[in-house]
């Protein structure tokens, strides 16, 4: 139920005019508050059916919602059954075709393996044959410096050794030639040391036979001086 709100104009148009307000806006301010209080207004028994009616409202809103998301959710379930269901009727199909795809793939790779390894094998075998040819020809080449280098050193070496030998006759001639002036100037000083030597034993000779005829002197000399005794 709802009821206007007491207002008395008259009373608030001078009390606005007693405080300084213009006629104008004091009359303006008046038929305001006069109007926003004429409007009826909600009492609690009022806002108490309301509140009764909105959950009214709100229950069987629940109810329909409830059934509503029921009948959503059993319509979702079988989406996703039967989305659940071409999904994999789907992916069956993929794997059967990525599974062809790869037999086809394995295979065209193990004959294009095949194929390279084939290639391989014969470039390689030409080219051991070619390295082989090569070998043979640098061998050979080697062989013929080896011997050459080898032919040249033992010239080197003959031509040293004939030098060497013709050094060392020439050596051995100058040595023999130092040694036999070596040897001749040694007698010489030989001789020369020998002929003092001899002179010396010589006069030691003389000395030794004057100290022999002295001393039977002695002894004679002796013997008679016993003799008179």
């Amino acid at each position: 139920m709802t009821m206007p709100l007491q207002f008395d104009k008259s009373a608030y148009l001078k009390i606005l005019r007693d405080a300084g307000v213009p006629p104008d806006l004091a009359e303006a301010h008046a038929d305001a508050i006069e109007s926003g209080l004429t409007q009826p207004i909600v009492l609690p028994a009022d806002l108490a059916v309301l509140k009764a009616d909105m959950l009214a409202r709100m229950d069987e809103l629940r109810a329909d919602m409830l059934d509503q998301m029921g009948e959503l959710r059993a319509a979702l379930l079988a989406k996703m059954d039967e989305l659940k269901a071409d999904m994999q009727a789907r992916m069956d199909e993929l794997r059967a075709d990525m599974q062809a795809w790869m037999d086809d793939f394995r295979a065209d790779m193990q004959a294009k393996v095949d194929e390279l390894r084939a290639d391989m094998q014969a470039w390689m075998d030409e080219l051991r044959a070619d390295m082989q040819v090569r070998m043979d020809e640098l061998r050979a080449d080697m062989q013929a410096r080896m011997d050459e280098l080898k032919a040249d050193i033992q010239a080197w070496m003959d031509e040293l050794r004939a030098d060497m030998q013709a050094k060392m006759d020439e050596l051995k001639a100058d040595m023999h030639a130092r040694m036999d002036e070596l040897r001749a100037e040694l007698f010489a000083k030989m001789d020369e040391k020998f002929a003092g030597v001899d002179a010396r034993l010589a006069r030691l000779n003389v000395l030794v036979a004057a100290s022999v005829v002295m001393g039977a002197i002695a002894i004679a000399l002796n013997c008679v001086i016993l003799m008179r005794l």
